[in-house]
């Protein structure tokens, strides 16, 4: 969204609210959020949360995000859950209220807007623009989770048609987020001619970043994936083994009993293949083989603890 679009948006936003009351009262607190309380406070549920609206929309309070989330809340669950909002307040929620305000929420760059319009706009023909185009600017604004999300609808057919096209540039844009999921879609997809031209270039390096080495990113089971990926359509040479074992080890490292297993097995046959019987680099390969054997037993791989 440009800051030409997002000026206007709040301009027009703050004039609505200031005809609600808000510019009436100089002598108002210091907050949009303060003065949504004090307004939930005298009953003016409107105004309070024209206040929440525009202080969410101009993003400069710290609590942003929080009156964002009650906006949201309120129109899709019926409550913003603050405990000074009255009663009288509260209903069943408003799904075309709710996205009408989360699309301008959503347009003014919150995320969580975006992604919360796409969930709740059903797979059906009449709103596959609303849910793509929600995911779709989460993703564009740093939302990995919905820019896999989104390929995965456009690969399934969850939008009424299946389009892999654009489900590749939905994993093009996550996987640039260094999203797992993404990545290994994408190489899944460049390694065939499935939503465009065959890349294995790309769906290598989308298969490496499907595995990172850092572990509070990468997930066991993409990691094996990405060791069996390598083993098929990788070029089959010593580096190829080595990032193969790297792969496994990651799985391994994430308590994988098959990663560990599979890593202890392409080890001992690398050191077989490569290296010279009874070097010093031969003899810790096969320990730390041996190890990860070990390790596999440890979680409950029966082959490995024979």
């Amino acid at each position: 969204m440009s800051f030409l679009i997002r000026t206007l948006t709040i301009a027009a936003t703050t004039a609505f609210v200031q005809l609600s009351g808000i510019a009436a009262a100089q002598s108002a607190p210091d907050s949009y959020f303060d003065y949504a309380l004090s307004s939930f406070e005298n009953g003016q549920t409107t105004e309070a949360l024209n206040a929440l609206k525009t202080g969410c929309i101009q993003g400069t309070e710290s609590g942003y995000q929080l009156m964002c989330g009650a906006v949201l809340d309120y129109y899709e669950n019926g409550t913003t859950g603050f405990r000074v909002e009255p009663d009288s307040a509260q209903h069943d929620g408003d799904p075309e209220a709710f996205r009408r305000h989360a699309t301008d929420i959503c347009q003014s760059g919150y995320t969580n807007a975006c992604s919360r319009l796409a969930r709740a706009a059903p797979g059906l023909a009449t709103n596959t623009a609303t849910a793509a185009d929600a995911y779709y600017t989460a993703c564009e604004n740093g939302d990995a989770d919905s820019c896999a999300l989104n390929g995965y609808n456009w690969m399934d057919g969850s939008y009424g048609s299946v389009n892999l096209q654009r489900a590749r540039q939905a994993f093009v844009m996550g996987c640039d987020l260094v999203d797992a999921l993404s990545c290994r879609q994408l190489a899944d997809l460049m390694i065939t001619n499935r939503g465009g031209s065959v890349n294995p270039e790309i769906a290598m390096l989308a298969n490496d970043l499907s595995c990172p080495e850092d572990l509070a990113l990468a997930d066991a089971t993409y990691c094996l994936d990405a060791a069996g990926f390598a083993a098929t359509h990788g070029a089959g040479d010593v580096q190829s083994v080595r990032t193969i074992m790297r792969y496994l080890s990651t799985a391994c490292d994430l308590r994988s009993a098959e990663g560990c297993l599979q890593f202890s097995r392409v080890s001992e046959a690398y050191v077989a293949d490569n290296l010279p019987a009874g070097s010093d680099l031969a003899r810790d390969m096969l320990e730390l083989a041996a190890d990860s054997r070990r390790l596999a037993c440890t979680y409950s791989n029966g082959q490995a603890c024979k």
